[in-house]
């Protein structure tokens, strides 16, 4: 299943993995959190995945399931998938930016269920918001 819209997009472990390139292509997303039946987040998969193509010359077969190839990709023994929670702190979340060196983190529920998707643009914007916000003399009527 692929659900695509503007407030869920994920992909689930049997996806083709064509058809996750037709999404990054269409939609301009860098990464796609993959889920499992239950829709729970059980990983992710970005465009720097697609290197691995390459490197392991598996691009001759663009059809297989995600599921297929998801664990040659990502060593599960020591990859973790980086996610946080609606009611984190803005430090909390700066922090784990920084010390895990990730460009994007999975928003999800005490059931691991997708929320949404926090980016360092979306932090970044925010932070730039909130001091143009503050900024403003304020106008006394």
């Amino acid at each position: 299943m692929i659900c695509v819209n503007q407030r869920r997009n994920y992909i689930d472990l049997q996806t083709k993995l064509i058809d996750a390139l037709r999404i990054f292509q269409s939609i301009r997303i860098s990464a796609l959190p993959v889920v499992d039946s239950d829709k729970r987040l059980r990983d992710i998969y970005s465009k720097f995945d697609i290197m691995h193509l390459a490197a392991t010359r598996t691009y001759a077969n663009l059809d297989v399931p995600l599921c297929d190839i998801l664990d040659s990709i990502h060593d599960h023994n020591t990859y973790q998938l980086i996610t946080c929670k609606t009611t984190d702190h803005l430090f909390k979340l700066m922090d784990k930016f920084v010390t895990r060196e990730v460009h994007r983190m999975i928003i999800v529920d005490d059931n691991q269920h997708i929320i949404g998707i926090l980016s360092i643009s979306d932090l970044m914007r925010f932070l730039v918001s909130t001091f143009d916000k503050m900024s403003r003399p304020s106008s006394i009527t």
